[in-house]
């Protein structure tokens, strides 16, 4: 297993990720990827409890799936199915776990400052907090082939053109320093991405 965990996550954060399988004895899987979730959490009657993770994630990405789908293991060995998936007691637990890395030896702090808030009240996913998910995409290196032709730079993607970012798409607006203020119509929010942030064109 500590092979696996070096191959995917971060570094400093290796001991306490493995510590944590050794502790809850649970299976652990990385899986292809798969575009509806980044990572999952089951139980089968006579079976040891397992969770998976994409195997696409960022290192960063990796790190915060996997202690996501830990917290669900933890909230039900205690709870059992009383607690809801991604209720108070989930959200306790899954913030218990993300103190130990919430510090710039694990994180850039680029991504710490938007994991250090969502940590604060932890939605059910990380890609419905697009500020944390924007900062996660900027590290991306598991480029699917069959569609990195389609990848460019956001600086070449023209004032008003559409694009897609992180399986969300976006509008890119007017440049601000080394950032282009881009607008997401579903939301109605405007965010700000570095001019060499990867996009896949409309």
């Amino acid at each position: 297993m500590q092979a696996v965990f070096q191959k995917y996550l971060p570094a400093p954060s290796l001991d306490y990720c493995l510590t944590l399988w050794q502790q809850y004895q649970f299976d652990f899987k990385v899986t292809r990827p798969r575009q509806s979730k980044f990572g999952d959490f089951r139980t089968q009657p006579g079976h040891r409890e397992r969770i998976s993770v994409n195997g696409d994630c960022n290192p960063y990405s990796f790190l915060i799936t996997y202690l996501h789908e830990v917290a669900h293991l933890i909230t039900y060995r205690k709870h059992n199915r009383k607690a809801a998936p991604h209720g108070k007691e989930w959200k306790d637990n899954f913030r218990e776990l993300l103190q130990p890395v919430l510090n710039e030896t694990v994180f850039p702090i680029s991504i710490l400052t938007h994991v250090r808030h969502y940590a604060q009240n932890p939605k059910a996913s990380t890609a419905s907090d697009a500020p944390l998910m924007l900062a996660l995409g900027l590290y991306e290196t598991n480029l699917n082939p069959t569609t990195t032709e389609n990848k460019t730079t956001l600086h070449q993607i023209a004032e008003g053109g559409c694009f897609v970012f992180r399986q969300k798409t976006y509008v890119r607006g007017t440049l601000r320093r080394s950032r282009y203020v881009i607008f997401e119509p579903k939301s109605k929010k405007q965010f700000l991405l570095p001019a060499h942030a990867l996009v896949e064109k409309i």
